[in-house]
């Protein structure tokens, strides 16, 4: 099987260098290579043969270090880049090519990114080259869920004290996770009582993307993304218990999951707090983001 991939993948080669054959657009590489510069990288430029799209085929090496690379593919025109954008498969590990299918084996997760004439492929999880790619080019075109570990921890509520949730990354599984609640209000000076119950609802992160020509320029098309964050139904029944968390501590708490489609996901739970010296308490809401991921 093996064999006949890289064949295929050779035989399209071929053919793509006939038909996309065109010099590197200046524009698009230095936007790639200066975003990634911004950083902190030193990015060395080489141009590659064409293999998985039939763009022109630039690597872009990071410190000089094979494992960190960003491989680019240049077309003469954004209808072109479009074209092949929609071959793509949406986890990222093959292409349709007219009906002829081509699965890929990565070494790491892949990532694609879309703009204008350029599709820019990313196999791998480093934290800060993705995040490069996300603002230069906003929500991928496809490939795996992206995992940044410091999304999954919450920022404190403005209305309420410093209370974080986390969810624990290895805990994450189709039916269930470990959250973990600290009890931060100490920090700015005023400490607070904390209760929380077993309650929580889900959230399950949407990106469509729609194609179309620019107003302007009929000759121009473009694609926009959008992400909305949708309910996630749930039948369940929660014990009405409350816990008590105190300043400084933290706690973890199982949550058994609904059965969750590999995706990213919101968690939201309810905090009840007193500051200290008041009678009543008052409420927040609290959340933090994970993925489900593909099963093995």
């Amino acid at each position: 099987m093996k064999q006949f991939v890289i064949t295929l993948l050779a035989v399209l080669g071929v053919l793509a260098v006939a038909v996309y054959c065109q010099p590197v657009d200046e524009t698009a590489m230095e936007a790639v290579s200066g975003a990634l510069s911004h950083t902190g990288y030193e990015v060395t430029v080489t141009e590659e043969q064409q293999d998985f799209l039939r763009g022109e085929r630039y690597r872009l090496t990071l410190n000089h270090a094979e494992e960190n690379a960003v491989t680019v593919y240049v077309y003469k025109t954004a209808d072109e880049a479009q074209k092949d954008a929609g071959c793509i498969t949406a986890d990222g590990f093959g292409v349709d090519y007219m009906g002829s299918g081509i699965r890929v084996e990565w070494v790491a997760e892949p990532h694609f990114f879309l703009y204008q004439n350029v599709i820019v492929q990313y196999v791998g999880t480093d934290r800060t080259i993705l995040t490069a790619l996300q603002d230069l080019y906003g929500e991928q075109l496809a490939g795996m869920p992206i995992s940044l570990q410091e999304e999954w921890i919450s920022q404190p509520a403005p209305d309420g004290p410093e209370i974080l949730l986390e969810v624990l990354p290895d805990s994450v599984r189709r039916g269930s996770l470990t959250i973990q609640l600290s009890n931060h209000s100490g920090l700015t000076g005023e400490g607070a009582e904390v209760l929380y119950g077993e309650a929580f609802s889900l959230l399950q992160k949407m990106t469509m993307i729609s194609c179309g020509v620019s107003k302007a320029d009929e000759t121009q098309p473009f694609s926009e993304t959008t992400v909305t964050w949708e309910p996630v139904p749930m039948n369940c029944i929660f014990d009405e218990l409350a816990y008590i968390l105190p300043e400084g501590e933290q706690r973890e708490q199982q949550v058994a999951l609904p059965d969750l489609v590999p995706g990213e996901y919101r968690i939201t739970k309810e905090i009840l707090y007193r500051p200290d010296g008041q009678a009543d308490y008052s409420s927040f809401e609290i959340y933090a983001d994970f993925v489900v991921p593909e099963a093995k």
